[in-house]
């Protein structure tokens, strides 16, 4: 079962209502009884997600208005992390890529001044197909993931079409 989106819930919903919880290519409408039991599951969400599903939705909103791109069909989708060592970021690169997805990057930030700290970040990705609700998703298990190891931040993604054969 998918996970509704936990920033709808503290809106007020009129019983009886139903509420679409993605609008995407394959829409997914909840009866009133079904959201209110789906909003006992908001307390299973990250306490470190900075994204919320309205900002995910308005993401896939400009891109299909501006690329015209097609969300029902695979995309190549990075995802970013960041943190103060590398050490963590390589275990949690071990660990997404294990899950299947593809590693491209870890490097530490250029300084602006000697003195600020250290930042690394590690990139991966994964092509795949992505409704606002099923990124939503995936943001969350990501957060899951950055707090796992320690990670200073989950930082987000990006997207583009899947170039080459």
């Amino acid at each position: 079962m998918v996970v509704a989106p936990c920033d709808v819930f503290p809106r007020l919903v009129p019983a009886g209502a139903q509420l679409l919880v993605n609008p995407g290519p394959a829409p997914e409408i909840y009866t009133w009884k079904q959201v209110k039991k789906l909003a006992g599951m908001c307390s299973q969400r990250p306490a470190n997600r900075s994204i919320s599903f309205e900002m995910v939705l308005d993401m896939f909103l400009r891109m299909e208005t501006r690329q015209g791109w097609d969300f029902s069909k695979p995309m190549l989708w990075g995802y970013y992390f960041t943190n103060a060592e590398a050490k963590p970021l390589e275990r949690a690169r071990d660990r997404l890529v294990r899950g299947g997805y593809r590693f491209v990057d870890l490097h530490q930030s250029e300084k602006e001044a000697a003195g600020d700290p250290n930042e690394w970040w590690l990139h991966v990705e994964k092509e795949e197909v992505h409704s606002p609700m099923s990124l939503d998703n995936r943001n969350d298990d990501l957060y899951r993931i950055a707090l796992e190891f320690g990670l200073a931040s989950y930082d987000g993604m990006d997207v583009g079409p899947i170039v080459g054969p």
